[in-house]
């Protein structure tokens, strides 16, 4: 049977219109930044990218293909952020996956070094009103599907730096962008993303070298009333490195905090120099 497609009234041809990307969010996808031609995290990226994979039974790239592409694409640019995205191979139509043959997607966009930086004072957020839901299979994977982050993303005002949701039993989980931690009678904690959310990269990064600093740090499940009542919070991801939290509603943080000042100086990242 022969597939007929129109995009916008014009013919589509079969890479667009049979993407199971596309039609199903059948893939996954990493955001990273790159910096004098540089992936900042790429081991990190890439075994995460492979765990993601394997979760949803999709074959990886190889390796060796995407550093060479995003160096292509990242050429005379000194700062540039990218996008990975890895998407089943379209065999019929259905639902039902036919293969594990994956297609990728690479995509690079050039940044000026201050392109994504937050303010060093820290930045307001506020609470969402779309919760995350439940889906164990599926928790800590970035998979396509992101309609959730889209809904929470749609009003913001102006003064508002990121939006934190809850799941449907009220805990915590994440940003739309970011993972989150807060500081607790000198304890870091960060939300359990055993049922939903995304691990991101710098989220494992913050993890790694508390516990290498002998930093006391618990992955719990987190009451939003909880959290309002943290001694210091800050959120996290590829492109922007650690923002510390300023601002909540009526709640105020010390901005940055003492964690925060200390990771910047102790886990290395692009961004963080710009902030010493």
């Amino acid at each position: 049977m022969s597939a007929i497609a129109l995009f916008n009234g014009r013919p589509e041809d079969d890479a667009h219109a049979r993407s199971r990307g596309l039609h199903y969010g059948d893939g996954v996808f990493r955001t990273m930044l790159i910096v004098d031609g540089i992936v900042v995290d790429w081991t990190h990226h890439w075994s995460k990218l492979c765990a993601d994979c394997a979760v949803l039974g999709l074959q990886p790239p190889a390796e060796a293909d995407l550093l060479s592409e995003l160096a292509l694409l990242s050429a005379g640019h000194v700062w540039a952020s990218a996008k990975v995205l890895v998407v089943r191979r379209w065999q019929s139509r259905g639902y039902a996956p036919t293969t594990d043959a994956s297609d990728r997607l690479v995509m690079v966009t050039s940044e000026s070094a201050g392109g994504a930086q937050a303010p060093a004072a820290g930045i307001d957020v506020m609470l969402s009103d779309i919760r995350l839901g439940d889906q164990p299979a599926l928790a800590g994977v970035k998979h396509l599907n992101r309609l959730e982050q889209v809904m929470a993303s749609r009003h913001w005002p102006d003064t508002i730096g990121e939006a934190l949701m809850l799941d449907t039993r009220g805990l915590l989980i994440s940003g739309t962008r970011s993972n989150v931690f807060c500081v607790a009678g000198n304890k870091l904690r960060t939300p359990n993303l055993e049922r939903c959310g995304v691990a991101g990269v710098m989220r494992q990064r913050v993890i790694e070298t508390c516990a290498s600093l002998d930093w006391a740090i618990e992955c719990v499940d987190l009451p939003w009333s909880e959290f309002l009542e943290c001694d210091e919070a800050f959120i996290c991801n590829s492109l922007t490195g650690i923002v510390p939290l300023r601002r909540c509603g009526t709640r105020e943080w010390p901005s940055p905090g003492l964690h925060a000042r200390q990771l910047w100086s102790r886990l290395s990242h692009p961004r963080h120099s710009l902030n010493l």
